[in-house]
């Protein structure tokens, strides 16, 4: 087998891997974020109003990475029904990296506990998502030598 074809195949079996450990990293992100949610309705059915939060979070693929994400929550009133509609807004992060925990500063005890302990993992979690990407971008530029020797050599 020619080297060329050889190391093309080993780059393909690497961008299969790259996939799955990308659905690790993201199956990982999600439980987290269930997490969360496990002890928002736990709050919810302790029927305590102080207990009660407004903050939210998804973790979400977007294209090769994962997105870890806290949003406030509402409900409306639709103009055209009775029925009440949820809303969201996306809380920006205050650096790179991830969210200050200042962002469940005002909310009940459980958030700012768990919120900060998933935030933690999030970051664990961007960290891990930008460390693939930048193998994926690596392993396309290996590629593309790759292709420039097979030009240069006629494609033996």
């Amino acid at each position: 087998m020619d080297k060329t074809k050889e190391m093309r195949e080993r780059v393909n079996a690497i961008e299969v891997e790259l996939d799955a450990l990308l659905q690790l990293i993201f199956e990982e992100g999600k439980s987290y974020a269930e997490l969360f949610e496990r002890a928002r309705e736990k709050a919810k059915k302790s029927g305590k109003l102080s207990d009660l939060s407004n903050i939210g979070t998804r973790v979400r693929r977007v294209g090769n990475s994962v997105s870890a994400e806290w949003n406030m929550k509402w409900f409306y009133k639709s103009p055209t029904s009775k029925k009440r509609k949820p809303g969201s807004k996306y809380i920006r992060k205050t650096s790179p990296e991830g969210y200050s925990k200042d962002i469940f500063k005002s909310q009940p005890e459980w958030v700012k506990h768990v919120g900060s302990e998933v935030e933690s993992r999030y970051q664990d979690i961007r960290r891990q998502s930008a460390i693939q990407s930048a193998m994926r971008k690596k392993l396309a530029e290996f590629e593309r030598i790759i292709q420039k020797c097979e030009a240069e050599d006629g494609g033996t």
